[in-house]
């Protein structure tokens, strides 16, 4: 039977082995406030994510905050406040505000109690929180061989999903968020498609990523392209069939 566990040996006789959870260790912070400075009819929405310490990580969003009640913020000298509770860990916060169903960022705080005053900005819906994922901490979901390569932990070869590849969000170690639409930096899924069907049973990570399969040796990069794999440009092509 298979389990997702990790095992990391911390010292000379020091072990640890715990369950692996696929998801940003970065905590959201609580359900936001909205205060409008003028009552009216206008529903606007926001959610709130927290950013951890290096930047390196973001939450998923927080519960969003509705309030029916605001002034047209078209209007000259409207404006709402957006108040939240802190995040443990976190240096900075992303405000987004709902627009055409999706949530758009407008700005930054680093303090939620000061919060975030919305003046009529725009929202950027090329830049949404992350949204969850997790393709491997159910039955016969959990992977049979992992590695690490450019800046990811790499997954491969479940029972339900042999052939398929998962990567982590750059720079993170379980962190498997996607975004809308796709950045570089989001976690990657990928299948080999091939004739037979082979469990991935090892990653081999040297300049290239190697995928060694029950049939065949797989070739994992960026297709040519210059930089590092990401969702949109990876690239895999079979080495040989003797199998491994």
């Amino acid at each position: 039977a298979r389990c997702e566990r990790l095992i990391r040996r911390t010292g000379a006789a020091a072990w640890n082995f715990a369950t692996v959870t696929v998801s940003p260790t970065q905590a959201a912070p609580t359900v936001p406030v909205c205060t409008p400075n003028a009552a009216g009819a206008v529903s606007y929405s926001y959610v709130i994510t927290s950013v951890a310490a290096g930047g390196r990580e973001e939450s998923l969003a927080s519960a969003a905050v509705t309030n029916a009640l605001c002034q047209d913020l078209s209007v000259g000298g409207s404006f709402n406040t957006v108040t939240w509770t802190n995040a443990a860990g976190a240096i900075r916060y992303n405000v987004h505000k709902k627009s055409n169903g999706l949530y758009g960022y407008i700005g930054q705080s680093s303090d939620g109690t000061v919060g975030f005053k919305d003046n009529n900005i725009t929202a950027d819906v090329s830049q949404t929180p992350p949204e969850s994922d997790d393709p491997l901490s159910t039955a016969n979901n959990y992977p049979g061989a992992v590695g690490y390569h450019q800046g990811r932990r790499w997954f491969a070869g479940s029972l339900n999903k042999p052939t398929n590849l998962w990567a982590t969000r750059s720079g993170t170690e379980a962190n498997m968020t996607y975004s809308i639409p796709t950045r570089d930096s989001d976690a990657i899924t990928a299948r080999l498609r091939a004739l037979q069907s082979s469990t991935i049973r090892h990653l081999v990570p040297l300049g290239d990523l190697l995928a060694l399969t029950s049939g065949a040796e797989w070739l994992v990069n960026s297709g040519g392209t210059a930089g590092p794999i990401t969702p949109g440009n990876i690239d895999y092509r079979p080495q040989g069939y003797s199998g491994a």
